[in-house]
């Protein structure tokens, strides 16, 4: 179906949260592999030796069945990265697990939850881990640390103090707040990408400096998801 007939093959990453026939997971040992509701397979994870020595990953793929496509959805493309905890039971686009393997992952409803390992933590020693981490599935991939709380699909379906349009944009999209304060757009690496002021009741563009793909924009207690297509 996909994948290499040699061993020890190179991930080829693509662009992430953008589907590709030539995008494809490398080589891996000891990782997790769940399927969500829509029967695409959620691998997290994994000790692979893609650099010519034992390294562990903390990057999320999803593959579709339907069309035998792969999507980089989260984590980094880079591996052995450390852990960013942020505050227990808050979710975030900055948080993310460290990389690791031997660990466990289930799908129950719209997250993925993932439990221990061995791997990184927020310091560069390899050990073993004992932490509990939520992904939401639809939620532009953000992780929280354990336990339960509003998820940012419903953040966004309960925002009322800001609108954007059109979603998805291709050249800029238009945000009207009704409330005055500050904005912040994060890739779906959980980095911040653009930020500024809004004023109740003005409108005001942005994005046109912006890559193609998905972003995270976030005002006050209001969360949207955007998504850039050229």
């Amino acid at each position: 179906m996909t994948g290499s007939s040699t061993v020890g093959a190179q991930a080829n990453w693509g662009t992430i949260c953008t589907p590709s026939q030539t995008n494809v997971p490398g080589a891996l040992r000891e990782h997790s592999l769940a399927i969500d509701g829509l029967n695409r397979l959620l691998l997290f994870g994994g000790d692979t030796a893609q650099t010519g020595n034992s390294a562990l990953s903390n990057a999320v793929w999803g593959y579709n069945t339907a069309n035998n496509t792969w999507t980089w959805l989260s984590g980094s493309n880079t591996l052995n990265q450390l852990g960013n905890y942020g505050s227990l039971l808050t979710p975030a686009p900055t948080n993310i697990p460290g990389s690791r393997h031997d660990h466990t992952a289930i799908v129950d409803g719209q997250y993925m939850y993932v439990f221990a390992g061995e791997g990184k933590s927020a310091n560069p020693t390899t050990g073993f881990l004992n932490d509990h981490w939520q992904y939401d599935i639809p939620g532009a991939g953000v992780f929280k640390q354990d336990g339960e709380t509003t998820s940012l699909a419903q953040a966004q379906d309960a925002a009322s103090s800001l609108q954007a349009y059109p979603n998805p944009f291709s050249r800029s999209i238009t945000l009207m707040p009704s409330v005055s304060g500050d904005y912040t757009v994060y890739n779906a690496m959980g980095q911040q990408v653009s930020s500024g002021v809004v004023t109740a009741g003005q409108a005001v563009q942005i994005g046109e400096a912006l890559a193609p793909g998905m972003y995270i924009l976030r005002s006050g207690t209001s969360a949207l998801r955007l998504l850039k297509t050229e």
